[in-house]
């Protein structure tokens, strides 16, 4: 990629620390500092919230609230009460159409008090608010010089670093003064910005401060070139750190393993044919295992695309090679439920697996981990906790991580070097998403890991009908158990809440399988939550899956790989208060095998223009993962989509998703050229400065 070159070899201003700058008090940096802003660059790339246009004298009664005006007119009444800090000048305004009121405090009342003089006619500047009906301006701007206006549109900012508008812009103008009187070098070529229609930084950097017409672009910055262009830098800058952190990671071994055919690893393995998709995701990882370097790779697929069992040949190859193997779920039930799965898949193999979790009794731990430090065991299945100080691995070549989106990037990083085994390699690293993202937000959520998509589902697999039903909660549920019961069917039931709630209005999972009880008779309804007991748990999943109940009532504990083939129906009640990726996991509990299946949406919204019914309908409208977390995305963005707002990763100021998606490859092609031909100075200011992004 053409990324032009450097003009002038000389200190970038941009990434001059903000004390740098004349006049900026230590006090103001340490504010500015507590939120990631320490850089020129950092800002200036504030943009103002607003573009205010005060209207010129309109008189006194033509004027709407919340809009700036300017004023003029005649003081005839004003009064001063209190002392000191709780001082308090109000006055009243008159014009030839009516009255305003106008007030100030503390301090300010002596500087107000010498030009608000009885029947003194006077010019102001502000807000009009409403009080109590009437129109009123507080702390206005007088206007003091003869013929002095202020039509001129005015910036203002969010209160940053608990700096006010008015001195966060006075901070802005120092800069922008300081940048005026130097030459700064464009580092992107002519041919990079004409392509991707983006304005050269530093008119950038001015205009969206200095342009009434750019800053009220806002609304449509994803097409305006001065707000691109910093988009464009910010995800620039984005990628550039996390490669460098990357470069330095893989200057650290790991065991590389011989290359196999994916039909040999395949083969006496798993009872089924690969799809496409997944041989093509299998050839993906063994190349990455053949290198020696750790292998960061993040597997996306759609619910039942088959990612468990991609995810079981990386693990026999690796055990195959004499590594051993840590395989990690989010939950108890989850690795429980994968070593069931991962068992059947290495019945015919040599190859020994465990599951270790909370509830693995003393004895059989302190024996498992005897065995794990003298590599007696190939596998191993259990938690996150897998990897605490005090479990031991000799050999430890592959960490399969179910991620749901747990870690960031610096967590990764410290996973793959707490992890490191003999001869100091670092295991490799196969992260799995549990829900499919948007490839805009996969690609910064995990722009430190190699992308494999698996987009095809396997043959056979039958659509699974999608309804929502409307009315009283409990008696829909009653009347769709009746026809599941008819039909010899078995459904899970799934309740937002465990228990009755005092601020939510809903009905919950504990009433539910007591009214399905009462209903159907007993045995055939059992309840399952993340509250009860391991054992608990494991029972009411062991009932339901050898048919001795009809109905599994649960929270969102089955969002996430649990597996019952024969299971046909989902129930989700009060889908509202779901995401679309939730929705849709839930979904994907059922339709695992050729038979009809069915999803019930079941709500009590009263209308369907309620805003929950825009998710509801796209739920009924496809089954494509991918394109319902594209919905998700521009429904609740990406902090509420992934269920965490991630420290830092979402802090970007200009760039969003929504609007510049079309530069996050474009950013990541140029950060790769910047690094292989080495940062110059003019580049400076994309490294240095915040760390939020890297938390």
């Amino acid at each position: 990629m053409d990324i032009g070159s450097a003009k002038i070899e000389r200190e970038n201003l941009l990434a001059q620390m903000i004390s740098a700058m004349p006049g900026i008090t230590d006090a103001v940096v340490s504010a500015l500092a507590k939120n990631q802003i320490a850089t020129i660059f950092d800002l200036l790339i504030h943009a103002p919230k607003s573009m205010v246009e005060h209207i010129d004298n309109p008189g006194l009664l033509h004027m709407e609230f919340g809009r700036h005006y300017v004023v003029t007119g005649k003081v005839v009444a004003s009064k001063i009460t209190g002392s000191l800090q709780k001082k308090r000048l109000e006055a009243v305004l008159q014009d030839d159409t009516g009255r305003m009121s106008v007030v100030f405090f503390g301090p300010a009342v002596n500087y107000a008090q010498i030009h608000l003089k009885d029947q003194a006619l006077v010019k102001l500047s502000g807000e009009v608010k409403n009080f109590l009906g009437r129109p009123q301006m507080v702390h206005p701007k007088i206007i003091t010089r003869t013929g002095q206006t202020v039509l001129e549109p005015l910036a203002t900012y969010s209160q940053i670093g608990g700096l006010n508008s008015a001195s966060f812009k006075r901070i802005i103008g120092k800069a922008l003064r300081y940048l005026g009187q130097y030459e700064q070098a464009e580092h992107l070529s002519d041919n990079l910005l004409s392509s991707l229609k983006l304005a050269p930084l530093m008119p950038s950097l001015f205009a969206i401060h200095e342009n009434p017409d750019t800053v009220k672009a806002w609304d449509s910055r994803g097409v305006n070139p001065f707000f691109r262009r910093l988009a464009f830098e910010e995800i620039l800058s984005f990628y550039l750190r996390l490669m460098l952190e990357r470069n330095d990671d893989r200057q650290k071994s790991a065991q590389s393993i011989a290359k196999v055919k994916c039909e040999d690893l395949v083969q006496n393995f798993l009872p089924f044919t690969l799809t496409n998709a997944q041989r093509r995701v299998v050839n993906e990882i063994i190349d990455d295992l053949s290198s020696p370097y750790a292998m960061t790779r993040l597997l996306q697929g759609d619910v039942g695309s088959g990612k468990t069992a991609v995810s079981a040949l990386a693990a026999l190859h690796a055990a195959s090679a004499g590594l051993q193997v840590a395989v990690m779920a989010p939950t108890e039930i989850l690795a429980e439920q994968l070593y069931q799965v991962y068992s059947g898949f290495f019945s015919t193999k040599p190859i020994r697996l465990a599951l270790l979790t909370a509830s693995t009794k003393q004895k059989e731990r302190k024996l498992l981990l005897e065995e794990l430090a003298a590599r007696e065991l190939n596998i191993v299945i259990g938690t996150h906790a897998l990897l605490s100080d005090n479990i031991k691995f000799d050999r430890l070549g592959l960490i399969i991580v179910d991620e749901q989106h747990r870690f960031g990037v610096r967590q990764r990083a410290e996973l793959v070097n707490s992890s490191a085994n003999y001869q100091g390699f670092c295991p490799h690293l196969l992260v799995m998403s549990a829900t499919p993202i948007p490839r805009s937000l996969a690609l910064t959520l995990y722009g430190d890991l190699e992308l494999s998509v698996i987009d095809e589902r396997p043959k056979g697999r039958l659509p699974i009908h999608t309804q929502v039903l409307t009315g009283p909660v409990l008696k829909t549920l009653e009347k769709l158990c009746e026809r599941i019961l008819l039909t010899k069917q078995k459904a899970f039931i799934v309740f937002p809440l465990v228990e009755e709630s005092e601020h939510l209005d809903l009905e919950n999972a504990t009433k539910a399988a007591a009214f399905l009880e009462e209903k159907f008779g007993s045995g055939m309804a059992m309840l399952l939550h993340g509250k009860m007991k391991a054992e608990e748990k494991a029972m009411a999943m062991a009932s339901f899956r050898d048919n001795s109940i009809s109905f599994l009532v649960a929270t969102t504990v089955v969002e996430v790989g649990v597996d019952v083939p024969d299971a046909t129906c989902m129930i989700i009640m009060h889908p509202e208060r779901f995401g679309l990726a939730q929705l849709h996991q839930l979904r994907g509990r059922v339709g695992r095998r050729d038979q009809k299946s069915f999803c019930f949406l079941v709500t009590d919204l009263p209308n369907r223009f309620a805003p929950g019914f825009r998710r509801l309908n796209a739920m009924c409208n496809t089954e494509n993962g991918f394109k319902l977390a594209e919905i998700d995305l521009e429904i609740r963005g990406p902090g509420e989509l992934l269920g965490v707002k991630q420290s830092g990763l979402f802090n970007f100021v200009i760039f969003n998703h929504s609007d510049f998606a079309d530069l996050i490859d474009p950013a990541k092609k140029c950060a790769k050229a910047i690094v292989k031909d080495g940062p110059r100075r003019q580049h400076d200011h994309l490294f240095v400065g915040k760390e939020a992004h890297f938390c």
